[in-house]
């Protein structure tokens, strides 16, 4: 049997508590995390069954982590040799050693990212988003045309979507079988 384990991305506590609330009324374990690094610890040591993800972590206005942590888990569908060293080196920022900082060499890179082959490849992602924007696009039109797969929704309309949203999770929930990829 599959994870029944939920990971809530999300740095405001507020959201985070009403996510962890109804993925537990869905009978999911629900775990969090507030940050690109504590995300990726916790989904390279646990097997999760779907992440509620927040594209702007950290509070801090056009952060760009939660894309930076939606393309690792598209890359970790996939085959880490085949990665350019750039998007590598992208993602591993922040997950080096304070000593030793991000690692410079692709090989290296890649021993960064080995522990993600345990990731589940039937993680079911779902972007929950502020009113933002990075740069000329709109957070909501990066991740359609990036990961058109990956359904969002809005914290600004969240009151109309919450219904949607629960069905959702509770289908994932259901149909942990199912294997959908990013």
């Amino acid at each position: 049997m599959k994870s029944r384990k939920a990971l809530i991305i999300e740095d405001e506590q507020v959201w985070s508590s009403f996510l962890h609330e109804i993925l537990e009324e869905q009978g999911l374990l629900a775990d969090s995390a507030t940050s690109y690094k504590q995300a990726i610890d916790r989904l390279i040591r646990e097997s999760y069954l779907l992440a509620t993800l927040d594209i702007n972590l950290e509070g801090r206005p056009r952060n760009r982590d939660g894309l930076r942590l939606l393309k690792f888990l598209h890359l970790a569908q996939s085959d880490w040799e085949s990665v350019p060293q750039e998007a590598l080196a992208e993602l591993a920022e922040g997950l080096g050693t304070p000593d030793s900082g991000v690692p410079a060499g692709k090989s290296e890179l890649l021993d960064v990212f080995e522990r993600a082959g345990a990731l589940n490849r039937d993680l079911r992602v779902i972007v929950i988003r502020g009113q933002s924007s990075l740069g000329r696009q709109s957070v909501k039109e990066i991740v359609q045309q990036n990961y058109p797969s990956v359904p969002i929704f809005s914290k600004d309309d969240f009151e109309q979507e919450e219904e949607e949203f629960i069905d959702m999770v509770a289908s994932i929930a259901a149909q942990q079988n199912t294997s959908i990829s990013l």
